[in-house]
């Protein structure tokens, strides 16, 4: 990668006996927010702690600015790390937990005090450099550690899940500072979440991480248009997931699983999913929730289905409507921006393009059994 500021070469970490982190390998360009996103137990924090150097690897190579990292140690690698816990001192003001360490480092007093002065404004927070943690809400305890972690002017800051701690109103304002507050100061970031919109927000880049492996880097959009397996489609988006069964390859004409009435056609786009048509046998078909739409053409590129309403559900961006198909128990996840006319009870026909159905190896379904697929 040109302009490479972090690099990651196959790192493996094992605990007790049992790899944890697995062949892990990325770069981070100078000055780009990097999020690493995936379920609890993916692995984030321990890489986070050994990008750190709070842990050590088993193998592999970490490179800062070009410079070899894995012996060094955490006070030398001139990084920025903001722990889930951040673990304000409470018998210390805001104004000394922020300057504080500045001094434990070594710098003169009269430096770092300018410098925990610029912090706190940066984060609005210059009016309460007198009070204590106790006395703060938790949005400006997060604020402070923020700021702490900003205040060692490490060019590469690793925050590991920093907004997790707040309600939900109050980390999406901070994500929309996050970042400016980041490009504003040049710094680099590793920022490690579970939370899909959180990532969207922030990343230039995402890494999807499960079961201690990096599955796949890339931009939202290319992840999302172009996802490597069923496990990314899965956690990047509401999607419907069917287990079908091919009844005519040649005619793209399936079958769910479980539920001998639901049948549609799909038209693959990929060399790989016609493979799977072609060998017969089961399958797994995602659909997107945004792609169904109500009263669909009735022309042979779509597949249309009669369904009842059975739950409405507002959500931040829109509203999902859960379906039930009239001639069985499938059940159709439908988003949509606006509300529309029809509530619980309704008889409606809804459908989707035969394009717009991803095919996967019926192999694929247990890596998504834990996320309730």
């Amino acid at each position: 990668m040109v302009n490479s500021f972090l690099k990651i070469s196959n790192i493996w970490k094992y605990y007790s006996g049992r790899p944890v982190l697995k062949d892990i390998s990325f770069e981070v360009s100078r000055g780009e927010y990097f999020v690493v996103l995936g379920p609890t137990g993916a692995g984030k924090t321990t890489l986070l702690k050994i990008l750190a150097g709070i842990v050590s690897p088993d193998k592999g190579e970490i490179y800062i600015d070009g410079k070899p990292m894995v012996n060094v140690p955490p006070e030398e690698r001139g990084v920025g790390y903001f722990p889930q816990f951040f673990n304000l001192f409470n018998h210390m003001t805001v104004w000394d937990n922020v300057c504080f360490p500045l001094l434990v480092k070594g710098i003169d007093i009269v430096e770092a005090e300018k410098i925990c002065k610029e912090m706190l404004s940066l984060m609005h927070l210059l009016d309460r450099a007198d009070s204590y943690p106790y006395e703060l809400s938790g949005g400006m305890r997060q604020r402070v550690a923020l700021a702490r972690a900003l205040a060692t002017g490490a060019e590469l800051l690793l925050l590991d899940e920093p907004l997790s701690q707040l309600d939900a109103k109050l980390s999406v304002e901070l994500r929309e500072e996050l970042k400016s507050i980041a490009r504003s100061l040049g710094r680099t970031v590793v920022h490690v979440t579970n939370n899909v919109e959180e990532a969207v927000e922030l990343a230039d880049r995402i890494a999807v991480m499960n079961n201690g492996y990096i599955i796949q880097v890339g931009s939202y959009d290319e992840l999302r248009r172009k996802p490597k397996n069923l496990f990314v489609e899965y956690f990047l988006s509401d999607v419907n997931v069917f287990r079908a069964y091919v009844l005519d390859p040649h005619d793209g004409l399936l079958r769910s699983s479980s539920d001998v009435c639901f049948k549609f056609r799909v038209k693959p786009l990929c060399e790989d999913a016609s493979s799977l048509l072609r060998s017969g046998g089961e399958v797994i078909v995602c659909v997107d929730s945004d792609v169904i739409v109500l009263d669909p053409p009735s022309d042979s590129g779509w597949n249309v289905f009669d369904a009842i309403v059975e739950e409405v559900l507002f959500h931040r961006g829109g509203y999902t409507y859960i379906l039930k198909t009239c001639c069985g128990a499938t059940k159709i996840m439908m988003k949509v921006m606006d509300e529309m006319e029809v509530g619980i009870g309704c008889k409606v026909k809804v459908g989707f393009k035969t394009s717009d159905a991803r095919i996967y190896d019926v192999s694929e379904y247990d890596s998504i059994l834990y996320h309730g697929g």
